[in-house]
């Protein structure tokens, strides 16, 4: 008896381990590089990742982040000091308090610090746009994946651009996104509850494309994120590899717990087993 429990304990012990060996991780989140500034120098701290920030380029999208410390006690001690940057800057997350409509009360909006751990993990729904020549989601894109925008489903979309970001090409009004009519369909699919998904992410610059904000309130930071609570993480780093997964992937989201912050720049992993 007690050889048959310690063979069944073996047996869950490797199938568990094989479990673990089978995970695979994916860090789809864009550095952002720290500038390390006293009275005397600015230097650059080199990042072991790719797509950094650069306080000299002058088509950066954003400002860059600058760490303004020193070492408290000369040549050695505790290296601390303080971080400023736009809280929309690299890969990051939107909260609904980052898009507010005319005569709304900005209060009752969820700031990126009142996000629940449930909102920012769940399973991913990938969608490739990469293989045709105009990249812009449209209703018929979303058409055969219903289905899977269940259970607070991320919906990530590749568009191939994560190797322009910082580049002019990148922040193009000619860049692909969201057609407002996709905004539309998608919140008429939540308000009939044919689809529950927690948020949307991208690797572009904008969820929408640059003419939805002809008409703000009707732009998917109008009508999902504002409106309905759908969450959006934009300038995600390469999907290339997550284009070939076969397996289940989850996403897990890592932004900053600023109370009354409209986002946060972010760490996003998705793992896939």
């Amino acid at each position: 008896m007690i050889r048959n429990l310690f063979v069944m304990l073996i047996l869950i012990l490797m199938a568990h381990q094989q479990k673990l060996n089978a995970q695979r991780y994916y860090d789809v989140g864009l550095p952002m590089v720290a500038f390390y500034a006293d009275s005397t120098s600015l230097k650059k701290i080199t990042p072991d990742l790719t797509n950094p920030f650069s306080n000299t380029d002058s088509i950066a999208l954003f400002d860059p982040v600058t760490y303004s410390g020193s070492l408290n006690n000369g040549s050695h001690g505790f290296l601390r000091g303080n971080l400023f940057f736009d809280d929309h800057t690299g890969t990051h997350v939107d909260a609904p308090n980052h898009f507010v409509h005319k005569n709304s009360d900005q209060i009752n909006q969820l700031s990126v610090g009142e996000l629940t751990v449930d909102q920012l993990t769940g399973p991913m729904v990938f969608l490739d746009m990469t293989s045709r020549e105009n990249r812009n989601v449209y209703p018929s894109d979303i058409q055969p994946i219903v289905n899977q925008l269940q259970n607070g489903a991320w919906l990530i979309v590749n568009f191939g651009l994560a190797q322009d970001y910082n580049t002019k090409t990148y922040s193009s009004k000619d860049s692909p996104g969201f057609a407002q009519e996709t905004c539309q369909y998608l919140a008429d699919l939540i308000d009939n509850k044919a689809i529950n998904i927690t948020g949307i992410g991208s690797d572009n610059g904008s969820l929408d494309v640059a003419s939805n904000f002809k008409n703000p309130e009707t732009s998917c930071h109008g009508i999902l994120l504002a409106k309905r609570n759908i969450l959006i993480i934009e300038n995600m780093a390469s999907l290339s590899e997550i284009a070939q997964e076969k397996g289940n992937c989850e996403l897990i989201v890592a932004p900053l717990k600023i109370i009354g912050g409209s986002g946060s720049p972010a760490r996003v992993f998705i793992r896939c087993e």
